[in-house]
């Protein structure tokens, strides 16, 4: 344990007996004992007190949030049907989780990256004609069939 971590341990053990019996010690009083400043050693008895309200976040509100997260992450992973669903683009795949997403596509794309979630619409082949499906039948059938 590190000084600074001695020195909080012996802060937070003189002040848990104080505050609970009433001894009548200032804060102030503890930390001069133990020579550490006032600020100091309010600030590292706030980190230590669990019963301190967490603040509130400050900042904007996720367009995204978490509950909408693991919307798409359990229908993405459990529940979609892995040929069709994970053909769908982004918006669309959240919506159809459920998540009904009010951000870009790109919010979406950042937000969901670290579950893995790969989507990739269809493409389109613009140039296929009738002898070239044709030629693609033909030449699956006889790949099943062992003859290449």
């Amino acid at each position: 344990m590190s000084a600074n971590g001695t020195v909080r341990a012996k802060i937070k053990g003189a002040k848990e007996p104080n505050d609970t019996l009433n001894v009548g010690a200032s804060n102030r009083e503890i930390f001069r004992i133990f020579d550490v400043p006032e600020s100091t050693g309010r600030r590292w008895v706030k980190e230590e007190s669990p019963n301190t309200p967490q603040a509130e976040k400050r900042g904007r509100k996720r367009k995204f949030d978490e509950a909408q997260v693991e919307l798409v992450d359990h229908f993405y992973y459990h529940t979609s049907n892995p040929w069709n669903d994970h053909r769908l683009s982004w918006q669309d795949l959240a919506k159809k989780a459920g998540a009904n997403p009010q951000c870009s596509t790109s919010t979406l794309k950042r937000t969901l990256k670290p579950l893995v979630i790969h989507t990739r619409p269809e493409t389109k082949k613009p140039r296929l004609n009738d002898s070239t499906k044709k030629q693609r039948v033909e030449r699956a059938q006889r790949e099943l069939k062992g003859c290449y």
